[in-house]
C-alpha cells in the first residue's frame, strides 16, 4: 500500500528467455536458457514464480536458480517477492534427446496486480539459423567403408576392360 493514498500499488513484473547452443543441434547437445524476470513496478511483485514447460525433445539436467525445481518436463522457479526496478536472472540446462525444432516458452506470474500481461512469457527457439538442426546421417564404419572400396575398384575395372 501507499501511505498517502492507501491503495495497493501494482508491479508490472516480465520475464525474458535467450538460449545458448552449439551449432547445429545433435543428439546430446547442451541447450543452456537464461530467464531474466523484472519488475517495472511501481511497487514490489509478491509471490512471484516462472513456469517453463520443457518441450519433449529436451531432457532437464540441471539448473543455478535458489528456489526452482524440476518435475518431469515442467520446471518451476519460486523467485519470491520482486522489487521495483529489479530483475533476476537463472539459467536451466537441458539436452537434446531428440531430433526436431525446439520451441520453449517461460511464462511469469505474480500474486499482485499486473497492468500488462502482454510480457508476461518469453520464448526462444532453435532450429533455425544460427542453430540448424543436424538430420541423422548413418555412418558405415571401417569395414564397410573398406567393403566399398572394394566394390567401387572392382566397377572401375569391369569399366576400364570394356
Amino acid at each position: 500500500m501507499t501511505p498517502s493514498t492507501g491503495v495497493i500499488a501494482d508491479a508490472d513484473v516480465s520475464i525474458t528467455k535467450s538460449a545458448t547452443a552449439p551449432s547445429p543441434l545433435v543428439i546430446g547437445s547442451p541447450v543452456s536458457y537464461t530467464l531474466t524476470a523484472s519488475n517495472a513496478g511501481p511497487g514490489s511483485a509478491s509471490t512471484v514464480v516462472v513456469t517453463d514447460v520443457l518441450p519433449s525433445n529436451l531432457t532437464y539436467v540441471s539448473t543455478t536458480c535458489a528456489g526452482a525445481m524440476a518435475a518431469g518436463q515442467t520446471f518451476t522457479w519460486n523467485v519470491g517477492t520482486l522489487a521495483n526496478g529489479a530483475n533476476v536472472a537463472c539459467n536451466i540446462v537441458t539436452s537434446v534427446n531428440a531430433f526436431g525444432p525446439i520451441s520453449n516458452t517461460a511464462n511469469i506470474t505474480s500474486s499482485t496486480g499486473d497492468p500488462s500481461s502482454a510480457n508476461n512469457s518469453g520464448n526462444a527457439t532453435l532450429g533455425g539459423a544460427p542453430f540448424p538442426i543436424a538430420t541423422q546421417v548413418p555412418s558405415i564404419g571401417t569395414l564397410g567403408m573398406l567393403l566399398l572400396g572394394l566394390i567401387l575398384t572392382a566397377a572401375a575395372v569391369v569399366a576400364i576392360r570394356r
